[in-house]
């Protein structure tokens, strides 16, 4: 399984997305 920069950057801005939707 590759894992690219783009999929990382992705998971991170979505975590980012979840946490700010919590708020």
């Amino acid at each position: 399984m590759r894992v690219s920069w783009l999929q990382i950057l992705a998971k991170a801005v979505h975590l980012l997305d979840i946490k700010s939707c919590e708020v």
